[in-house]
């Protein structure tokens, strides 16, 4: 018992109490067997039974429970293996068929390796080729039977490419250019990988021959573009709302940032700005990146309490768009502004507006001081150096307060004009420059215009007097015409009637010129009277169709009208419109054999009337096409049929039809027929719809008799 409670003395802890109780009672009988007490046998039994069941039953317990645990653990396991072996099987089968599209896409890789436009090649440790696709012979002229020192031979930097070849290690991969004597370039690429135990080297030439020249040329223009940016005394910003694509010197000046930093991000601009100007300035970014406005120009406050114009606007750069923010110095100016008493605004604006561009300059230094936004708009087109030279030479020569020219493009015939003020006490220059761009052309043409008109007016005036002048003695006529008429039985006289007869048709030949001279005159100088109301289109057409029909039928004119629609009001002056229809229909009978047909036709479609005269006349040559809405433009006489006229008429409906906002158009085809059309919109919306009836005007038949006067039945 001693021995066993020594083996298990680390059981002695309170968590052990059964333990520590076993313990006790042995302890107990001990005490009890050397002071022969009666109770040390019951004990004893109690202790050993104690150690039995502490001893055997619980080991045996114990190792059951853990039997019990790995017979479980072990089923598991058998169910985990099963598992895993079916997700061996299924994952072989993948393999294999990954195996089998790898080797298709091996074979297509091949495939398009050796249709590639690109030379591509392979080479053994003994750098043999061992294989070259089909461009390798065509672009490079390279043979399977040759060394690749004809790399060498090929490139004017061959020898460079052998010792990278031959250099490029298991793994490696390595590039160059590559430079042809015929000024070609290739971008050369080796790779060096173990296939099965032989070492391949994968040779491919790239030629970049035209991307390296594009390349070059927008790395040259860019460097001139940052050159001259740079130039510039205004900040030049390319961004977004994060990144900075382009900042130039005086940007970085104008906002106090260091040019030793590397990277500048936008936030760092808008970290120079007085926080109460940052919403105004995101919102100016917000709305250009929208595409709302194309140009934003904003006023600012730097933390440094520096005065600042910002214009930005969208542009496109590296294929991408972006924003250019442009900032001008403004502090000069706006102290400068700011000191003036209450003509300040009004200075301003003028100083700014001016369209000639103004710069102050301090006289020592001969930095530009102040500068506005005409001269802004003046450097945009010139270059400063040109300007700096034509400044210098007038101060040399010291010319002050004069107006001196100098050209500026030869060629182009511009030049500009050059005015400078010596501000001594203030030592600064006022310099003013005006462009001169084509002043001479100008002028030139401003005369050219001035006699053109001048001669215009002439004519037109010719047109109106003479018009004056013939209408008295007409009207005299037609008076004494009108006696002899009512009289001829008085004077009994059987040829009376034919002479009053031929009068009266002379009179209205020379009546409706005058009228068409005039009217034209007046269209043209618009002074033109207008009556336009609210008309029935279908209803003027067809009137004057039917009187035109009941008065000359007899006289072998075969007229028809036609309509898709029976009545449409619309906003017309009719008695320029009557006129206009009347002379369609007279021309149409000039040249047209009796008895021919003539069709007036009024359609309504796609929100458009159409009123077209078609007759079946002798037709309009084709060169002749362009003339006849021309004043005086006539159709050649030997073509009518015993017809006069001066070549007014179809000038005067012109003129009419553009009055109503209107088009006229023409089909002929030579001994077949015309087709005149005016085309009208369903609103005339340049007047106010006041609708009301037509109540008085001359005679449709008074006009009929004089539009007709040129035709002889």
């Amino acid at each position: 018992k001693l021995f066993y409670i020594h083996k298990n003395r680390s059981k002695l802890k309170l968590k052990n109490l059964n333990y520590i109780i076993l313990v006790s009672i042995n302890i107990f009988s001990f005490i009890c067997a050397i002071f022969n007490i009666s109770m040390y046998l019951i004990l004893n039994i109690v202790g050993n039974l104690l150690i039995i069941k502490f001893t055997i039953i619980d080991d045996v317990k114990l190792k059951l429970s853990k039997l019990d645990y790995s017979i479980r653990k072990s089923k598991r396991l058998n169910e985990n293996i099963s598992k895993i072996s079916n997700k061996i099987g299924k994952e072989q089968i993948r393999q294999s068929e990954l195996e089998e599209d790898l080797i298709n896409i091996q074979e297509q890789i091949k495939k398009a390796v050796n249709e590639s436009e690109m030379p591509v090649m392979k080479i053994d440790e003994s750098e043999k080729v061992i294989y070259c696709n089909k461009s390798s012979w065509i672009d490079i002229n390279f043979n399977k039977a040759n060394e690749i020192k004809f790399i060498e031979k090929r490139f004017t930097n061959g020898g460079e490419c052998i010792k990278l070849i031959r250099n490029t290690k298991l793994d490696e991969y390595n590039s160059m250019n590559l430079y042809t004597k015929e000024d070609q370039v290739y971008r050369f690429i080796c790779s060096c990988e173990l296939s099965g135990n032989n070492i391949i080297k994968t040779l491919i030439f790239n030629d970049i021959t035209q991307s390296t020249l594009i390349q070059n040329q927008l790395k040259e223009s860019e460097e001139k573009y940052k050159k001259l940016m740079d130039l510039l005394i205004d900040g030049v910003i390319i961004h977004d709302l994060e990144n900075i694509e382009y900042i130039n010197d005086a940007a970085l000046e104008i906002l106090n940032i260091p040019k030793d930093i590397n990277d500048i991000r936008f936030i760092n601009i808008k970290e120079k700005l007085n926080d109460k100007y940052l919403k105004e300035f995101n919102d100016s970014l917000n709305l250009i990146l929208k595409g709302k406005v194309n140009k934003i120009i904003n006023k600012f406050k730097t933390i440094n309490n520096k005065y600042i114009e910002i214009i930005t606007t969208k542009m496109e750069y590296n294929n991408s768009f972006m924003i250019l923010s442009i900032i001008v110095d403004i502090n000069e100016t706006e102290i400068a502004l700011r000191k003036l008493d209450g003509s300040k605004k009004t200075y301003q604006a003028l100083v700014q507006n001016l369209p000639d561009g103004i710069i102050v300059m301090d006289k020592f230094k001969k930095n530009i001081i102040y500068q506005n936004k005409s001269m802004i708009r003046i450097l945009k087109s010139i270059k400063i150096e040109s300007i700096n030279k034509f400044i210098d030479d007038y101060i040399s020569k010291e010319f002050y307060g004069q107006v001196k020219k100098y050209e500026i493009d030869k060629a182009e015939n511009s030049s500009l004009a050059l005015t400078i003020i010596d501000m001594k006490e203030e030592n600064q220059f006022l310099v003013l420059i005006r462009l001169l761009d084509n002043e001479e052309r100008v002028l030139e043409a401003i005369k050219e215009l001035d006699l053109v008109n001048n001669q215009h007016h002439v004519k037109n005036e010719f047109l109106i007097n003479t018009s004056k002048c013939l209408k008295d003695p007409i009207e005299n006529i037609s008076k004494i015409n009108d006696k002899l008429e009512k009289n001829k039985q008085k004077y009994n006289s059987n040829h009376i009637n034919n002479y009053t007869k031929l009068v009266k048709r002379n009179c209205y030949r020379i009546q409706r010129l005058i009228n068409n001279m005039k009217e034209i005159a007046d269209t043209e100088n618009g002074v033109s009277s207008e009556n336009f109301i609210s008309y029935d289109i279908v209803k003027l057409t067809k009137n004057i169709v039917d009187i035109i029909e009941k008065n000359y039928s007899n006289k072998g004119i075969n007229i028809k009208f036609k309509s898709n629609i029976n009545s449409y009001n619309m906003i017309i002056d009719v008695d320029k419109m009557e006129r206009a229809i009347l002379n369609l229909i007279s021309n149409s009978i000039k040249f047209s054999e009796m008895g021919s047909y003539i069709e007036v036709n009024i359609t309504r479609e796609n929100k458009e009337i159409k009123i077209s005269v078609k007759d079946e006349g002798v037709g309009i040559p084709k060169d002749r096409m362009n003339f006849i809405f021309t004043k005086f433009g006539q159709i050649d006489r030997t073509l009518s049929r015993n017809t006069e006229g001066c070549g007014v008429g179809l000038a005067l409906v012109k003129e009419i039809v553009n009055l109503h906002k209107g088009q006229i158009h023409v089909q002929s085809e030579e001994g077949v027929g015309s087709t005149f059309t005016i085309i009208l919109q369903e609103n005339i919306g340049f007047i106010d719809k006041k609708t009301f009836e037509r109540e008085d005007y001359k005679s449709i038949e008074e006009k009929i008799n004089v539009e007709f006067a040129d035709i002889y039945f």
